[in-house]
């Protein structure tokens, strides 16, 4: 058994001792496993009771809306209870965290903000790479618990004992809004949260302790860059008699905090964090593409809202003729066995990035073709609420000529003015065409990348003409494109196609195309065919 595992399960239940003291808030990152079950089992025991709270929840009953089952019984309106009645003096525990939707998940951070009495929130994050949980709830909840990788040999049992001296002051607050700035968490939430999980951990650990303590599993986990260690508090001076140092402020305190944080920081995982554009997880696919229940209807079926499901209405009336009396009797009267719903096909919005390389002499008649395939997709796109970005590379650079947009008129203005000649800088075309559809990815859009080039690079990125060092980093550049799992396709417009373009392709897991012959029409049927259905 490791130190690191040994320190991870201490803090899994000093968070559980600060919960059982005072209203905090965990995100525990863990896969479902017997360790996770030794934690919940031991949450359930510490704490106060749970109440479980599914993912997938509808949801407007947990904001109080109509109980239709509970109204027809009772022939009044009934409503459902609000997620705020039912966590009062409770614990609510959300598994599987990474699929909360925009809806549900703007009723809980509503319930962070203003908790009820008495009340704690845990969610547990059991995504593949443990960062799914959305930014706007990771960053309202104080600690962060990684108990993936733990073994049970590691869950071994702590005692702690009251401390009644050594405590926080409001002093301490600058050094821990210092050390997050060295960070690079500009969130001012997570500092405050820090000071307040380190008074209740202070009365169990002492002053130093606690605030290591946070150190690791407030600060550490939201670390968007290392410390530099250049940029390390001084050492604080020799006090003089006639200046004593406050004892709210005690010297030395950042530099603590900063080191503690720095040892618990994965670079690896801020390379990953980066790759997203240093955004959180998003929540579900389905909430950011549509909940499920607007587009097309696939089925009816007999069972109860929510879940995506809605009420079927016609379907319903339908199943309940057959037990309505006729000539002047009682009123409709619908039952459970009546209800029918309606499972739709979620609408997926997509984002079709073009990066086109504008170098050449023959760069002019490419971008008119490829202006005229964007103004043709986007025009056929309109009732789906589709998007479409153009990059053009030449020279030293890449310029996002065209932002994301719907609009055809703006993209018709934006792109009339193109220009083209000069180098072909492949591999800054298609970093910059990755940043955008990670852009478009975080905006609950479904990104396609569409590579036009003629495959003859012959500038790298230092701006230095280099055709071997030119196509290495533009391989370079693709594999990233594969590793991120991002949709593209490259069209290789060349007068005699060439080999590397499809070598590029297979670099990027995308289709290939050779359009010796390019048009507007050949292209956006090309971009048509690579677009998820």
């Amino acid at each position: 058994m490791n130190a690191p595992d040994c320190v991870a399960w201490e803090d899994a239940e000093l968070a559980l001792a600060c919960l059982a003291r005072a209203p905090t808030g965990i995100v525990v990152r863990a896969r479902h496993g017997p360790v996770l079950e030794r934690f919940l089992g031991q949450l359930a025991n510490a704490a106060r009771p749970i109440y479980r709270l599914s993912p997938e929840s509808e949801a407007a009953p947990l904001r109080g809306s109509r109980d239709l089952l509970a109204s027809l019984a009772r022939q009044r309106v009934v409503h459902h209870a609000e997620l705020r009645e039912r966590c009062a003096g409770r614990v609510l525990l959300v598994p599987g965290a990474e699929r909360i939707g925009a809806e549900l998940g703007a009723i809980i951070a509503d319930l962070i903000e203003n908790p009820p009495e008495n009340s704690a929130i845990v969610l547990v994050d059991e995504s593949e790479e443990g960062r799914g949980i959305p930014s706007a709830l990771d960053h309202r909840l104080p600690l962060v618990l990684d108990l993936d990788g733990l073994t049970l040999a590691s869950c071994r049992g702590m005692h702690f004992d009251r401390i009644e001296t050594d405590n926080l002051a409001d002093g301490d607050l600058p050094t821990l809004v210092e050390a997050a700035a060295h960070l690079g968490i500009a969130d001012p939430r997570i500092a405050l949260g820090a000071l307040r999980t380190a008074r209740v951990a202070a009365g169990l650990l002492g002053r130093e302790e606690a605030l290591a303590f946070v150190a690791r599993r407030v600060l550490a986990p939201r670390a968007v860059q290392l410390p530099d260690p250049g940029d390390s508090p001084p050492e604080p001076e020799h006090n003089s008699p006639e200046s004593p140092a406050s004892e709210e402020t005690r010297p030395g305190d950042t530099e603590i905090v900063i080191k503690a944080a720095r040892a618990f920081i994965d670079p690896a995982l801020l390379r990953q964090d980066r790759a997203r554009g240093g955004k959180g997880g998003g929540g579900s696919a389905r909430a950011k593409n549509g909940s499920g229940q607007r587009g097309r209807k696939l089925r009816t079926r007999r069972g109860r809202p929510g879940g995506g499901m809605r009420l079927d209405l016609v379907a319903t009336l339908i199943a309940a003729a057959p037990d309505q009396q006729s000539g002047g009797g009682p009123p409709l009267r619908i039952a459970a066995r009546h209800l029918r719903v309606a499972a739709r096909e979620p609408r997926r919005r997509q984002a079709t990035i073009f990066a086109i390389d504008a170098s050449g002499s023959a760069a002019l008649a490419r971008l008119a073709e490829v202006k005229g395939a964007v103004e043709s997709l986007l025009a056929e796109s309109y009732v789906r609420r589709d998007e479409a970005a153009l990059i053009a590379f030449r020279n030293a650079g890449a310029e996002l000529v065209l932002p994301r947009t719907r609009s055809l008129a703006r993209a018709s203005r934006l792109l009339s003015g193109l220009v083209g000649g000069g180098g072909t800088p492949l591999a800054e075309g298609i970093g910059r065409a990755t940043r955008e559809a990670l852009l478009a990815r975080a905006a609950g859009r479904s990104p396609l990348l569409v590579v036009v080039t003629d495959g003859d690079a012959n500038q790298t990125t230092s701006g230095t003409t280099d055709r071997t060092e030119a196509k290495r980093e533009a391989l370079v550049a693709a594999r990233e494109i594969a590793s991120l799992s991002l949709s593209a396709i490259v069209v290789d417009c060349a007068a005699r196609p060439r080999g590397f373009t499809r070598e590029l392709a297979t670099a990027m897991n995308a289709r290939h195309f050779a359009l010796p012959r390019m048009d507007r029409g050949s292209l956006s049927q090309a971009a048509r065919a690579a677009r998820t259905p």
